[in-house]
């Protein structure tokens, strides 16, 4: 299975239903903070190809298997922003991260930082199956 990299507007476009239907369906486990029209907005915002990256992968219905965005930081770093496996198809998610790996490696870069609101620990034992560590913990106080 390969992913397929994203680099015009059109293309995106043809995600943006399924984005959509994931947000929602997520309830505040996908970027919490924003609504789905701010969500749509951020997604369009940051997409700019050769500065940022966005990969995605649709099976034959439509449905959305995979879906990465790679947010370059300074170099060599970067973030995951998104960062969507479709769990009917987990097993493939240790090849396509090796692919990426290997791809962001060529590009320079040796750190790959992500961030979750799950906190479960089962959570954090599936990333450490791909190597990644808990380097931090963020905690939100709000105050209204």
């Amino acid at each position: 299975m390969k992913i397929n990299p994203i680099t015009s507007i059109s293309e995106l476009a043809k995600y943006v239903p399924e984005l959509v239907r994931i947000h929602e369906n997520l309830d505040g486990r996908w970027e919490p903070e924003l609504g789905t029209d701010e969500f749509l907005a951020k997604l369009v915002q940051l997409f700019n190809p050769g500065k940022n990256y966005y990969w995605g992968l649709l099976n034959e219905k439509g449905e959305l298997l995979y879906f990465v965005t790679l947010l370059p930081n300074d170099k060599p770093s970067a973030v995951f922003w998104l960062f969507y496996m479709n769990k009917d198809y987990r097993d493939e998610t240790h090849q396509l991260l090796k692919d990426l790996s290997k791809w962001s490696i060529e590009e320079g870069y040796t750190t790959i930082y992500t961030q979750s609101t799950r906190t479960e620990k089962s959570y954090e034992r599936w990333l450490s199956k791909f190597g990644a560590t808990k380097v931090a913990t963020l905690y939100k106080f709000n105050l209204q």
